[in-house]
């Protein structure tokens, strides 16, 4: 659930599946994890909507031009790991988000992305539509132009 103020976390149990014979989870694994992450979110601020309703009832995708990691401690399957999705900007075509991601009390990695709306009919570049700019502000009402 989604509230104004309140950060946006994400838990998920990490499996025996998503990590190397060492018990560390793999890179991609992890990447995977917080975009699924940002997924959740959309779902949230958009009423049940994610990527695949805005696709395929808006015309609209969202593909990433900017993806940056940090990783500070190894993740893995022995505890949940909490995602916690920030957007951080959201401009005129653009909205970037920092996933921050822990177990048991550590700071794991962060991951920062940009997407842009673009209109899937001729894969330009688009602006957010005012009704997803709202939902946006409604729990964010600080983000910026």
């Amino acid at each position: 659930m989604l509230r104004t103020g309140v950060p946006f976390t994400v838990q998920r149990r990490v499996s025996f599946v998503d990590c190397d014979p060492a018990g560390i989870a793999y890179t991609g694994r992890l990447v995977d994890i917080a975009i699924q992450s940002i997924e959740v979110f959309w779902h949230a601020v958009l009423d049940g909507q994610g990527w695949y309703e805005l696709q395929e009832e808006h015309g609209l995708g969202m593909p990433f031009v900017q993806l940056e990691s940090r990783f500070r401690s190894p993740v893995t399957p022995r505890g949940l790991l909490d995602c916690t999705v920030e957007p951080v900007a959201l401009g005129r075509s653009s909205v970037s988000f920092c996933v921050t991601a822990q177990q048991d009390g550590l700071h794991c990695f962060e991951l920062r992305s940009v997407s842009a709306f673009v209109a899937i009919r001729d894969r330009a570049p688009t602006p957010i539509p005012d009704w997803v700019r709202s939902a946006f502000r409604r729990y964010y009402p600080a983000l910026s132009q």
